[in-house]
């Protein structure tokens, strides 16, 4: 097989409820392109997949895949393995896995035409972190270093969304994860979803944590707790805020960061994760974040008690390092605060009280 040989997608404009999908390809770049049929089609999750039937679930003609709307498809991925129909020795097939997410509504247009009621509709902002979790203990997470922000409009009596729009900006290293986010079109398959049936295993291959970051981004933009970017008077009163003051960027107030800070004396690193509120900086919660303290783990288990009298505090200078150290761990109580620092990006050459959120 020449190692340009591949099957490439011309055409996916998504799966939709009721009709399916049509997937478009090129084979040209096949050597058995006029001999071609499909071998198999699975729907992969995972490690787990689902084998497609013939004319049941799929059928493939000029070129084009055609998904049933059945209990086995839906958006997701799907692995298309065509063969050369041809030999009569040996076996000669080559595979595809395609992203098929859903399909986006075409624009309504007027609203009254189409009975929606634009008084329920509510616009909010949403933005998460892409960073993948530590797999092991002693590790540290990995952070992708941009966010994923989308803005969300939905209908606020029945909770589900109408439209998606994507304001994210990758740094140039993770480009390439939030582009096969964008190519698979994955935040259309949310239109007309509500935050209690996304499924969060449903994700993009090759892009999980970009794909996750959105989910749960998404999630704060329709969150109750959620500043509108289009709010209501009623909002505009419960809130306490005018026309004029009310934020316009990020849709929840709720946002996690890491901090680390080495305990010298010891020789191991304190990892700790920080909830805490974007618009006041108040902290929420402070958890252990996969910190490896070998044979000192008995004093970093004492030290941990810390973290509850963090709740409440700001990420400023002055409100860390007046909590107090935990007596018999005072190594590692120091670094728990070294570390509260570098999550708020405190220096204290540059900063006295403020801290950064």
């Amino acid at each position: 097989m020449p190692a340009n040989a591949d099957i490439n997608v011309t055409n996916n404009e998504g799966f939709a409820s009721g009709e399916g999908a049509a997937i478009g390809l090129d084979i040209s770049t096949i050597p058995y392109k006029d001999n071609i049929s499909v071998a198999n089609v699975y729907k992969v999750n995972g490690e787990e997949k689902t084998k497609l039937t013939e004319g049941n679930d799929y059928t493939f003609e000029s070129n084009t895949l055609h998904l049933k709307d059945t209990s086995n498809t839906g958006s997701g991925t799907y692995r298309l393995i065509l063969k050369d129909t041809n030999m009569t020795t040996g076996y000669v097939s080559v595979a595809k896995d395609i992203e098929v997410g859903t399909k986006a509504k075409a624009d309504t247009g007027n609203a009254e035409d189409h009975n929606i009621d634009t008084g329920n509709l509510v616009t909010k902002v949403g933005e998460e972190e892409v960073i993948e979790p530590a797999e092991e203990e002693g590790e540290e997470a990995t952070d992708y270093k941009y966010k994923a922000s989308v803005e969300v409009t939905f209908d606020r009596s029945t909770g589900a969304i109408t439209k998606v729009v994507d304001n994210t900006v990758p740094e140039n290293s993770s480009k390439k994860y939030w582009t096969k986010v964008k190519n698979a079109k994955y935040i259309d398959k949310f239109v007309g979803k509500t935050k209690d049936n996304i499924n969060e295993e449903d994700v993009v291959s090759g892009a999980t944590w970009s794909s996750k970051a959105v989910i749960k981004a998404i999630k704060k933009a329709i969150s109750d707790n959620s500043v509108a970017v289009n709010p209501t008077e009623n909002e505009r009163r419960e809130t306490g805020t005018s026309t004029s003051d009310a934020p316009q960027t990020l849709g929840s107030t709720v946002g996690t960061i890491t901090g680390k800070a080495q305990v010298d004396q010891w020789g191991y690193k304190a990892q700790i994760l920080v909830t805490y509120n974007t618009d006041t900086g108040e902290i929420i919660s402070v958890k252990d974040n996969n910190t490896n303290s070998g044979v000192h783990k008995p004093y970093w288990n004492t030290a941990k008690a810390m973290f509850k009298s963090f709740v409440g505090k700001h990420g400023t200078k002055d409100e860390i390092e007046n909590v107090d150290n935990i007596s018999g761990a005072t190594y590692s109580s120091r670094a728990i605060k070294d570390a509260m620092r570098d999550a708020f990006h405190i220096d204290d050459d540059s900063l006295t009280s403020e801290g950064h959120f």
